[in-house]
């Protein structure tokens, strides 16, 4: 009995999302229908009831399985290598693949053979191709001489070949499917042997996929090379190339291969723009003033955000790790960070850290103009991902032995991510330093108890598979999963179906459809998180309105100076438990440190200290002075709002909020002049 590769897509989304899928979620990320679905999950559910498991159930949209899917898949695994569906879309850029990397003259004949499929999806397969090539300004051309060939600008065909590859070598069985047809495996083998030895030489680790894409994008450039094809176009700031520490290891590892200078070089743009994993020791920097940028950029955030990083050192290695490929990602328009889930990181960037990637987006000004170009959305929101990682708390210390090897095949941004949340998701476990796979298979596997990775891995130890990016939505099932993997306790206890069978047998169901819907939805979806400090909130992260009641504003003519005014601002949150008085005393002392941090605009003063102890609860409360008072040897403002904070991220979307008041001089006026406590949080209210 045999699952088919949407039946075995189907499994792997509900081995990453802890057994529970939306369709309609999986219907926009393959391009599936319903019927299509509903079709693979009867042979899913014949296969598991032939080998006497329970079945994945269909529950109000949603595929939930209440069994051990990495079970299914290992097993899934020992022959899937032999059988691989192509779908439509995919047999016409494997067709681009041999096309290009082609050694000998293709004729349709090949394609039906290579591809297994019959002459009439064959021609329908060309037109498509021909299609996909008019995209990028290329065209099919056949001779009974030469076969198929792709003509056109050699960059052309070049982008095309990068876009396909990144795409393709997303999974490990599709990938050892394209290599096998391309036959080029000895080649591939000598090229990442080169790109090991340059990670060696580098003191660094390339992530995972990259590592195995641009190892198979040169392999074919060198095929390519051989039959006379060579990049001719110019490549602009050719002499910062040939100066990087890449430059001059690549033309030593390929220097007895006779490759032109030109294409030297073009192989160096690609291996720059490659994400990194680790970096041993400091990483080597070559673009001129990106290191001032990025203390501009953390500058910015912290005035915005209202924080301060006191691992600054450690912050910035994370950022150069991250923007030096991204440099030559958007210099060259490489399109290289296809790996990670983006489906994951573009919901988390735009609900769970979306705060910080609207503080990201108006710090990067420094770093645009470094690179000479707006970044893409894709580097803003893997930059949003490193700031949140770093903005995570620090975690509790480690008791227990279970050591657990985070395995993560992306760059920097995710992986670090990944690290720092399941550290403080379940502290009970020791987390070794997030690793590709490639560093978990050289380990000795003794040194782990555990491994956890956002994919399937082959290993003897315990496999946990997790979203790439955790959220409120999923951790609390990412932590239940673990523990339970842990200690011996198996969620086939919380069976739906078993709970039905029992209830079956002493009650009679009036609607049984409902009642399975109402068990699994009280089973698996995460509680909701209603308060927060004593309010009710309707979002995690409190906004104005809500962090000024009536009481925490204070409005009077004069003060004698900045530090009377302190004292007043301070009173309602002393005398309502959210702080203790030292933390004023903990504002006076960072005083001529932190000046640059705390004033907002023309009016708008924002003391505050890092100091979490010394805060109870998230609050905030406002002074108004008529008569103004000095914060700084340059300004005057009568507007003094005290913050005291908890974290790095729940004051969040009050200081948006704060950033926008502070830009709209006549609602700044209106509170400096406002009679009324009512009319003052209606201003409030209308930036919330």
């Amino acid at each position: 009995m045999f699952i088919d590769s949407r039946g075995r897509l189907i499994l792997e989304e509900l081995a990453l999302y802890q057994g529970r899928v939306v369709t309609k979620k999986m219907m926009e990320k393959y391009d599936l229908n319903s019927r299509q679905i509903d079709y693979s999950l009867v042979k899913i559910n014949d296969y598991l009831t032939y080998h006497q498991m329970e079945k994945v159930i269909k529950v109000n949209g949603e595929l939930i399985a209440n069994f051990d899917v990495l079970d299914v898949l290992s097993k899934l695994k020992k022959y899937s290598k032999k059988v691989y569906v192509l779908s439509e879309e995919e047999r016409v850029e494997l067709s681009l693949l041999l096309l290009i990397a082609q050694e000998q003259p293709l004729s349709l004949q090949d394609f039906i053979i290579d591809l297994g499929i019959s002459k009439n999806t064959a021609l329908k397969n060309m037109k498509n191709v021909k299609k996909m090539l008019a995209r990028y300004k290329l065209t099919l051309v056949y001779s009974r001489n030469a076969g198929y060939q792709v003509e056109g600008k050699e960059t052309a065909i070049r982008s095309l070949l990068r876009d396909v590859v990144i795409k393709l070598v997303d999974d490990q069985i599709k990938t050892d499917y394209l290599l096998s047809l391309l036959k080029i495996e000895q080649e591939l083998e000598i090229v990442r042997d080169k790109m090991t030895e340059l990670e060696k030489k580098l003191s660094i680790v390339y992530t995972d996929h990259r590592h195995t894409a641009v190892s198979l994008l040169i392999a074919i450039f060198l095929r390519r090379i051989q039959s006379s094809k060579i990049i001719e176009e110019r490549i602009p700031d050719k002499k910062a190339i040939l100066e990087t520490q890449e430059y001059q290891e690549m033309a030593n590892m390929f220097e007895k291969a006779g490759i032109p200078d030109i294409e030297m070089i073009y192989f160096t743009i690609y291996v720059l723009a490659i994400d990194i994993s680790k970096v041993e020791d400091v990483l080597e920097n070559d673009i001129p003033n990106l290191r001032l940028a990025i203390d501009e950029l953390i500058d910015l955030f912290e005035k915005k955000a209202c924080i301060i990083f006191f691992d600054r050192r450690f912050l910035i290695k994370m950022l150069t790790q991250h923007l030096k490929p991204a440099y030559y990602r958007v210099k060259y328009r490489l399109n290289l960070t296809k790996g990670f889930d983006e489906t994951l990181v573009n919901e988390a960037t735009g609900k769970e850290f979306h705060n910080i990637y609207q503080i990201v987006e108006t710090c990067v000004r420094p770093i645009e103009k470094v690179f000479g170009k707006p970044l893409p959305v894709t580097e803003l929101r893997l930059l949003t991902l490193i700031f949140a990682g770093e903005m995570t708390s620090e975690r509790n210390e480690q008791k227990e032995q279970y050591r657990a090897a985070v395995v993560c095949s992306e760059g920097i941004s995710v992986s670090r991510l990944l690290y720092l949340t399941l550290a403080n998701l379940i502290p009970e476990l020791h987390f070794l330093q997030p690793m590709s796979y490639r560093e978990l298979v050289s380990m000795d596997s003794a040194s782990y108890d555990l491994v956890i990775a956002p994919f399937y891995v082959e290993t003897t130890k315990k496999l946990i598979i997790i979203d790439p990016v955790i959220t409120q939505k999923n951790r609390n099932r990412i932590r239940e999963k673990v523990l339970s993997q842990l200690y011996g306790f198996t969620t086939t206890r919380l069976s739906v179906e078993r709970i039905m069978e029992i209830v079956r047998q002493h009650t009679n169901i009036q609607n049984e459809q409902q009642l399975v819907s109402n068990l699994a939805n009280y089973m698996y979806v995460p509680e909701k998180k209603v308060k927060r400090n004593n309010l009710t909130l309707s979002s995690s992260s409190p906004n104005l309105s809500e962090l000024f009641p009536k009481e925490h504003i204070t409005k009077v003519k004069q003060v004698a100076d900045w530090q009377e005014a302190l004292s007043v601002v301070a009173e309602p949150l002393i005398r309502d438990g959210s702080i203790v008085p030292e933390y004023i005393e903990k504002i006076i002392e960072n005083y001529t440190k932190a000046m640059p941090h705390i004033v907002f605009g023309k009016e708008i003063a924002i003391p505050h200290a890092n100091a979490e102890p010394l805060v109870k609860q998230l609050a905030m409360s406002m002074l108004i002075i008529e008569a103004g008072v000095t914060f700084s040897d340059t300004q005057t403002v009568h507007i003094v709002i005290l913050l005291a904070t908890p974290d790095k991220q729940s004051h969040l979307t009050a200081m948006l909020q704060l950033l926008d008041l502070s830009a709209a001089d006549d609602d700044v006026t209106k509170l400096i002049t406002s009679s009324s406590v009512d009319s003052i949080i209606d201003i409030l209210q209308s930036f919330c």
